[in-house]
């Protein structure tokens, strides 16, 4: 699944001098959990507030919201936010591109576009 991903051009996966794995979706560093018929690509936010706790509602609110981020979900790791979105093997290469811009729009939304 990853690999269709990497084939679109959006996704890159890179390997460093120890083997390990570094993922970015277009600009934003990743985080990939890839199964036989789906994926899942967290992306790092940093939003642009420091009223963390106010931006959390607003961004949970705004993900249960709407329709078009119920494949998402926000989680708080490492001490980064990260932006999830799922990715199903039953999609075309098409859609598969439509949603990783989806996921980056979102993502950058959430970083800079919640206000008070």
């Amino acid at each position: 699944m990853i690999s269709r991903l990497v084939n679109t051009g959006i996704l890159r996966v890179e390997k460093n001098e120890y083997s390990q794995k570094k993922a970015f979706l277009a600009d934003k560093e990743a985080i990939l959990i890839d199964k036989k018929t789906a994926a899942t690509i967290g992306i790092i936010l940093k939003p642009n507030t420091p009223l963390i706790s106010q931006w959390v509602t607003q961004a949970t609110l705004l993900l249960a919201a709407s329709i078009e981020s119920h494949d998402c979900a926000l989680e708080y790791r490492n001490e980064n936010w990260m932006l999830w979105h799922y990715y199903d093997i039953n999609q075309d290469d098409d859609e598969l591109e439509h949603k990783s811009i989806k996921h980056l729009a979102l993502g950058r939304f959430l970083e800079n576009g919640l206000t008070d």
